[in-house]
């Protein structure tokens, strides 16, 4: 999907529940616990359907060659709630999406390995979340349009805008491929990382505090 905007409607219009990848299918695939899971999953749909393929959790910074990706999340995205780290391919080049959760609110990033570029955005969980066992996103989340935009133009924009599809083809044959089962797979139960200096609102891209997070 292009813009926003079709996001938004793919959003909001699909109900039916299986094997389709639609916001209610992957909401209840994704076990969510907690008020930052479900931002989290949110970013995710936004990722998938912008063409990003989920490989597992962890920090690792290679993937093997044959690596496809799934559209669904691995069993154990969320088995910490105080920080996320996932990887996902988009166009043959791996990028970690990495979240900090604590009283304070959310920092999340998202790093493109190959380039380098690295994006943010900075979330209060507990007000913009009202409810996670609600079915429908729009009760669950009442400013998820705000949200989706903010994700298309803050987190997913900054790292794909100088991408270039890699020599190496994915092939489209095993996008359902369960992620748990990747050769790439890092999984990591880090310890919190506090955000109580980050200010409020839209963090700004700092490429050097940002690339020392990642050593």
């Amino acid at each position: 999907m292009d813009s926003s905007n079709e996001l938004i409607e793919s959003l909001l219009g699909q109900t039916q529940t299986g094997d389709v990848f639609n916001w209610r299918t992957l909401s209840i695939r994704a076990n969510l616990n907690t008020k930052s899971d479900l931002l989290i999953c949110l970013l995710h749909f936004v990722l998938i359907s912008k063409d990003f393929r989920c490989i597992g959790v962890g920090e690792e910074k290679t993937f093997a060659s044959d690596e496809v990706g799934s559209i669904w999340l691995p069993t154990d995205w969320n088995s910490s709630s105080a920080k996320y780290a996932i990887r996902y391919l988009y166009r043959n080049q791996l990028n970690l999406l990495i979240a900090h959760v604590n009283a304070n609110g959310m920092v999340i990033n998202l790093l493109n390995v190959n380039n380098r570029e690295v994006s943010n955005i900075l979330l209060n969980h507990e007000t913009t979340v009202d409810d996670i066992r609600k079915d429908n996103i729009t009760e669950a989340v009442p400013s998820v349009v705000t949200i989706v935009k903010r994700y298309c133009e803050e987190i997913v924009e900054p790292v794909t805008k100088d991408s270039r599809p890699a020599r190496v083809s994915q092939s489209p044959a095993n996008e359902n491929t369960d992620p748990n089962n990747s050769q790439a797979n890092n999984s990591s139960n880090p310890q919190r990382n506090s955000t109580s200096n980050q200010e409020s609102g839209t963090l700004r891209r700092d490429s050097r505090s940002q690339f020392d997070f990642y050593k």
